[in-house]
C-alpha cells in the first residue's frame, strides 16, 4: 500500500469511493433517501472543479481504494485553527488496514510544509469511526 497525491485520472475512483463510503458510513445517522440518491457522476463533476492539491489517495496492488483531502480551515468560528482535514474516505473492505493512519500522516506532513499548526476536523457524533480521529 501506499499514499500519494492525487492526480486528475484518480477522479472516477475518488468519486465511487466518496459515495460508496457515504452510503456505508452514514447508513441511520443521514435519511436513507439522500444517501440512495447519490451518485458517482454527481461527485465526479463536483471533484473535477476543485483543485487537487492537499488531497491524497491509498492505493494498492487492485488500485486506489481510499482518500483524504486537506487545506486551509473554512470556518471563521474556530479561528484557533488554520488547517483542516476536509475528507477521508476509504472502500469499507479496506478500513482498518492502517491506510486511514497513512492518509492522516501525509496530509498532517503536507500542512506543515505549508505553515499550518493546528488541525481540524467534522465528525458525526454518531459515526462509528469517530475514535480513530
Amino acid at each position: 500500500m501506499k499514499v500519494r497525491h492525487a492526480v486528475h485520472q484518480d477522479i472516477p475512483k475518488i468519486a465511487e469511493i466518496h459515495v460508496k463510503s457515504w452510503q456505508t458510513t452514514y447508513q441511520g445517522i443521514i435519511s436513507q433517501e439522500y444517501l440512495d440518491g447519490l451518485t458517482i457522476e454527481d461527485r465526479e463533476e463536483s471533484w473535477r472543479r476543485r483543485p487537487l492539491e492537499g488531497t491524497f489517495v491509498a492505493e494498492d496492488a487492485d488500485g486506489v481504494f481510499g482518500f483524504a483531502s486537506f487545506g486551509k480551515q473554512r470556518d471563521e468560528r474556530y479561528s484557533t485553527y488554520d488547517g483542516e482535514l476536509y475528507a477521508i474516505y476509504l472502500l469499507q473492505q479496506k478500513q482498518k488496514s492502517g491506510a486511514g493512519i497513512a492518509l492522516i500522516a501525509k496530509g498532517v506532513e503536507y500542512l506543515i510544509e505549508k505553515g499550518y499548526q493546528k488541525l481540524m476536523l467534522w465528525v458525526f457524533e454518531q459515526n462509528s469511526a469517530k475514535q480513530f480521529y
